[in-house]
């Protein structure tokens, strides 16, 4: 009985040790970085599912005449690359990578000073404000790179299509004047 609870004491303490955060990690949270962070996940997530959708769209023509499960399939593809890219960071890492430039430039008190600079009142509507000004710019950049990516890509298909259109067209001329000839 003492073995399976000095057991559970060492997992409880190291799931403590492991959930605690550095000074300056919980700086970033009280500057409200961790919920820019997410939000900007989130608007990531949105944007993949657009650009999923504009791909699909994109490739109607492309995609007609197969089955539709080939088209879900596609999508599905998609979908999931999109998904890929949205996993390939976290807002713990981030915030673990922002906070340790903190950590080589400062000291833990001077950490701890700014924390209580932001839990003043005053404090935290300036960094609210700073941060919202901040999830603006980055959905400006945003919406500014998924409107020219958009018209990228839909220019790109039309260019494959018509590349594979005239592939086709030469492909069954050249076949034609061989099938004749083989039949003369």
């Amino acid at each position: 009985m003492k073995k399976i609870l000095l057991i559970i004491s060492l997992f409880t303490s190291m799931t403590i040790f492991a959930e605690e955060k550095s000074p300056a990690e919980r700086m970033m949270i009280a500057m409200g970085v961790d919920k820019v962070l997410q939000a900007q996940r989130e608007a990531y997530k949105a944007d993949a599912a657009k650009q999923v959708a504009m791909l699909m769209k994109q490739l109607e023509g492309t995609l007609s005449g197969l089955p539709k499960e080939t088209s879900q399939e596609i999508e599905k593809a998609m979908t999931l690359t999109m998904k890929q890219l949205l996993d390939s960071w976290n807002v713990e890492t981030a915030i673990k990578v922002y906070s340790e430039e903190w950590n080589k430039n400062y000291t833990q008190l001077e950490i701890e000073q700014v924390i209580k600079k932001y839990e003043n009142p005053s404090a935290k509507k300036e960094i609210e404000v700073v941060m919202a000004a901040s999830a603006a710019l980055n959905q400006y950049i945003s919406t500014s790179y998924n409107s020219a990516l958009e018209k990228s890509i839909a220019e790109l298909i039309q260019k494959i299509q018509q590349a594979i259109a005239k592939g086709k067209k030469e492909t069954q001329s050249t076949v034609q004047p061989t099938v004749k000839a083989a039949t003369n």
